[in-house]
């Protein structure tokens, strides 16, 4: 992966990008970023940039984090 600054930098683009479309639900937003993560991660795979171990552990993060960040309202709904 690229180093911390860069990531940094292309969170806040895409940040700004998905602050422009704000006319969309945010189920919307989450199935078309789905599609096209989808796509993104297809990519890494074929080129033979990511192991099927790194996808697996790379999936297996975001599913924990989107998890834990359920829990967490769960725990503390007022947050």
């Amino acid at each position: 992966m690229s180093d911390t600054s860069t990531i940094e930098e292309c969170v806040e683009d895409i940040d700004e990008l998905v602050g422009t479309l704000e006319r969309y639900s945010p189920a919307v937003l989450a199935i078309a970023l789905r599609a096209h993560l989808a796509g993104l991660l297809r990519i890494l795979r074929e080129r033979g940039e990511w192991s099927d171990s790194q996808m697996h552990d790379f999936l297996h993060d975001l599913s924990s984090e989107v998890l834990e960040s359920g829990a967490e309202r769960t725990a503390h709904p007022t947050a």
